[in-house]
C-alpha cells in the first residue's frame, strides 16, 4: 500500500498491520516535493521511523534519488537520511517511463546496500533489470502506469520466481485482478501495489477506509508458505 502521507498519523498503520499482517507499507520520497500528498514531510517520516518495529517498509525513491544512484552511483537518499534508512527492508526506484542508463558501478552499489530492490519493469528499462539478474536481490515490478493508475490490458506472465504487479488496482477491482494476476503467475510468488485508488478528495488524503477494503478482499487470495510460515505475497 503505497502514499501513506502527512493526511494520517503513522500510528494508524499499526492497527491495519496486526489485522492484515500480510501488508506491506510504501513510503514515497521525493527531494522536490516532500510534504506534499503522497510525499510525507521530514517530521512525519522521523515520526514512522519510531513505530518502525511495528511495520513492514519499503521507500519508493523519485526524482533526483534515483537518478543520483542509477547515473552516478551516489547513494544521496542514503546519506541524507542516514540510520531511517535502514528501517525499511526493500527500496524501489521509480523511473516513471524514462529511460535511465545504468552506470558501470550500479550493480556493484546494489549488491553493498543492504536492502531488497524492486525495479520498475515498466517497458523501457527493462533490459537494466534483466541484466541485473536474480543474484543481486533484485526484483522485477510489472508497471506500465507509472502511477496514472491505469489497468493493463493483459498481465503477463512472470520473468523470475518472485515479481510485483501495479497498475490501476484499487477497492473497485481488486477482487477481479487478483484472479487475472494469479492466471497469469501461476505458481511463482507475487505482491501487488496499488496508490492511485486508494486515495481521496482530489488525491489529497490516503484513504484508509479504501486501504481496508482492499486489504480485506485480498486476504483471501494469500496463502501460507509452510516452509517460511508466513504469507506468499505482500500488498
Amino acid at each position: 500500500m503505497t502514499g501513506a502521507d502527512d493526511s494520517v498519523e503513522p500510528e494508524a498503520l499499526i492497527s491495519l498491520t496486526e489485522k492484515y499482517p500480510f501488508v506491506e507499507w510504501g513510503i514515497l520520497f521525493s527531494g522536490s516535493r516532500q510534504g506534499s500528498p503522497r510525499y510525507p514531510s521530514q517530521s512525519w517520516i522521523e515520526k514512522l521511523a519510531g513505530l518502525s518495529q511495528k511495520l513492514p517498509l519499503s521507500a519508493h525513491l523519485c526524482g533526483k534519488w534515483v537518478r543520483d544512484l542509477v547515473l552516478d552511483a551516489n547513494i544521496s537518499w542514503w546519506n541524507k537520511y542516514g540510520p531511517i534508512s535502514s528501517i525499511f527492508a526493500r527500496v524501489q526506484l521509480n523511473f516513471h517511463g524514462q529511460f535511465h542508463t545504468a552506470c558501470p558501478s550500479f550493480s556493484r552499489i546494489l549488491k553493498d546496500l543492504e536492502h531488497d530492490f524492486i525495479l520498475q519493469h515498466d517497458g523501457v528499462n527493462d533490459a537494466t533489470i534483466l541484466e541485473l539478474g536474480a543474484s543481486l536481490s533484485v526484483f522485477p515490478l510489472f508497471d506500465r502506469s507509472g502511477g496514472a493508475g491505469v489497468v493493463p490490458a493483459a498481465w503477463p506472465k512472470p520473468i523470475w520466481k518472485y515479481q510485483g504487479y501495479a497498475g490501476g488496482l484499487g477497492p473497485d477491482n481488486i477482487e477481479e485482478e487478483l484472479g487475472r494476476i494469479g492466471d497469469a503467475a501461476g505458481d511463482s510468488r507475487v505482491w501487488i501495489d496499488m496508490e492511485t485508488r486508494i486515495r481521496s478528495s482530489g488525491d489529497a488524503v490516503f484513504d484508509l477506509q479504501k486501504v481496508e477494503t482492499c486489504l480485506r478482499k485480498s486476504a483471501p487470495f494469500i496463502m501460507a508458505d509452510p516452509a517460511k510460515g508466513e504469507a506468499d505475497a505482500r500488498s
